[in-house]
């Protein structure tokens, strides 16, 4: 819900900067604005899923030991 979150505001901000470049007769500024603005929407698209990517591969080695541990108590 985040990320739908965020690429909406990302398209609305780099679509209103648009617009306006359209308008201004050095629109090179605006540019780099919508370029930043994408940069830092995908940047924190990959440190969000990585995080994502981390916690379940944690989790995921816990179920593994906790299920070792499971079957060396059985006598």
């Amino acid at each position: 819900m985040k990320t739908v979150f965020f690429l909406l505001l990302s398209l609305g901000i780099s679509a209103s900067a648009l617009y306006t470049a359209a308008n201004m007769s050095n629109p090179f500024p605006v540019y780099g604005l919508v370029l930043s603005i994408w940069v830092l929407f995908y940047w924190s698209y990959t440190r969000r899923s990585r995080r994502i990517a981390n916690r379940r591969f944690r989790e995921n080695m816990f179920q593994e030991y906790m299920r070792s541990t499971m079957h060396n108590q059985r006598p």
